[in-house]
């Protein structure tokens, strides 16, 4: 589907004559538009967070058949003796459907105000705030690190949350991951540990206003950098801030990618704003919540050397300047367990990329190959190497290529952080990787759901 490549503030019969040389889609394509679009998502996110509190496939906490209290399930609590609920199929359904939509929104976004557009994505942001934790329990494991510090003296970068099995976060952290130490960088594991007087029910909510506050930081500062741009601002914000696995998983679930991705952002506003060596310190901050935000330094460096003179050296500098803070903090409460992260990470990778949870684990799975062996984990790994390295030597052609580069190497990596670099990139090629990705998740999770095998490979513990 082809995305507008330049923003108009004309009328929209100016925009659709083609006086500006620009051709608006969706008045050729069908009745269908933006606010049918938005509609659409607003009344499917009100159906799941409604129906949530009824069902185990769209809350997956807690032991099976058990009843979970209030305070996980919110102020929508009441909804949970009503027996209404959605299936595997009507899940699976409304995903697909709200994708359709996303793509609406995006396709016709000139012929909606932004203000409507801005109420809209806040309703929507608000009733995922208010959802319980969606098809996911890693904030249980957020919350556990800190406690584990705090409660137990136990070091997070050590151990999992099964070595303290008489803590009541336990009860609800995921049965894949709890034996695995936490691989978040020092700053975000600190946060768990401040987080830690509010309680359980108290981290929780508190985490998932940080997954909204990010959010909506995200929609923002990628309208911000896109007008800077000159690209059209409207529609990067709603390929971003509407991206329907953003909202059900990132959102909804209270994870803390949102806020890895709000601080890249950041950086890379400050890029833009020809300010390298604040844009470094601040994607050092990135690294420091989510390591996965290191794929943009190189990106980030480039794009400082086209900004400014010296610029690669300021962004360097500012880099190096925070990940030396960080690392003296980190050492002096974790002493040097926390660089482990790169080892924890690769050795849950390697237990967990058979399950069908990964691009690799779905065809290992159906094809009946078992768990990913080390040769092809290797294989892929420098595939992906490559496809980065390519992306930033074709970076340094033209000025603004950092940016679409930066998305090439995520999409490589399978991370959906790469929405923002896809709708700030200005390529249609590069935007369509990125709906092909975010349309691979979901088909996975929908085959997960309507064809399960009842695969599950054991892992350590």
């Amino acid at each position: 589907m082809e995305l507008r490549t330049s923003f108009s503030r004309q009328a929209p019969e100016a925009v659709a004559a083609g006086s500006s040389g620009d051709v608006r889609l969706g008045s050729s394509v069908g009745a269908l538009g933006a606010r049918e679009g938005l509609a659409t998502i607003l009344g499917l996110i009100g159906i799941l967070v409604l129906t949530a509190p009824a069902s185990r496939l769209t809350v997956p906490v807690g032991a099976p058949g058990s009843t979970l209290p209030n305070w996980i399930l919110g102020i929508f609590s009441p909804m949970a003796d009503t027996g209404l609920w959605l299936g595997r199929p009507a899940v699976a359904g409304g995903l697909v459907l709200a994708t359709a939509a996303w793509l609406l929104v995006v396709r016709d976004v000139d012929s909606v105000p932004l203000r409507t557009l801005v109420w809209a994505i806040g309703a929507i942001y608000v009733l995922l705030l208010l959802a319980p934790p969606l098809f996911s329990t890693d904030v249980f494991t957020y919350l556990s690190a800190g406690r584990l510090q705090v409660l137990h003296s136990v070091n997070p970068y050590l151990h999992g949350p099964v070595v303290r099995p008489q803590d009541p976060v336990f009860g609800w952290t995921g049965l894949i991951w709890c034996d695995t130490p936490t691989v978040y960088g020092p700053i975000f594991t600190l946060f768990t540990v401040a987080l830690t007087p509010l309680g359980v029910a108290g981290g929780l909510w508190a985490l998932k206003l940080v997954a909204f506050a990010s959010a909506g930081a995200c929609a923002w500062l990628t309208y911000k950098i896109a007008r800077d741009l000159g690209r059209p601002a409207a529609q990067a914000m709603v390929f971003v801030a509407l991206n329907p696995v953003l909202l059900v998983y990132a959102l909804g679930g209270g994870h803390n990618d949102l806020l890895m991705l709000a601080v890249v952002l950041a950086a890379v506003r400050l890029v833009v704003q020809s300010r390298p060596r604040a844009a470094g310190a601040a994607l050092a901050v990135a690294v420091a919540v989510k390591a996965t935000a290191g794929l943009v330094l190189p990106f980030l460096l480039i794009g400082a050397r086209k900004s400014v003179d010296r610029g690669t050296r300021a962004a360097l500098l500012g880099f190096t300047m925070v990940t030396a803070a960080v690392a003296a903090v980190a050492t002096l409460f974790y002493g040097g367990q926390w660089l482990t992260v790169p080892a924890t990470i690769a050795d849950g990778t390697g237990q967990h990329i058979g399950e069908l949870r990964s691009v690799p684990g779905i065809f290992a799975g159906y094809l009946g190959l078992g768990q990913v062996g080390v040769i092809p984990r290797t294989l892929l790994f420098l595939a992906v190497l490559s496809i980065i390295v390519l992306s930033a030597r074709a970076a340094l052609r033209t000025k603004n290529g950092w940016i679409g580069g930066a998305a090439v190497a995520i999409i490589a990596s399978l991370a959906l952080s790469t929405q923002p670099f896809a709708a700030l990139s200005g390529n249609r090629r590069i935007r369509g990787g990125a709906i092909a990705l975010t349309v691979g998740v979901i088909a996975i999770q929908a085959i997960r759901w309507l064809a399960p095998l009842g695969v599950g490979w054991a892992h350590s513990g």
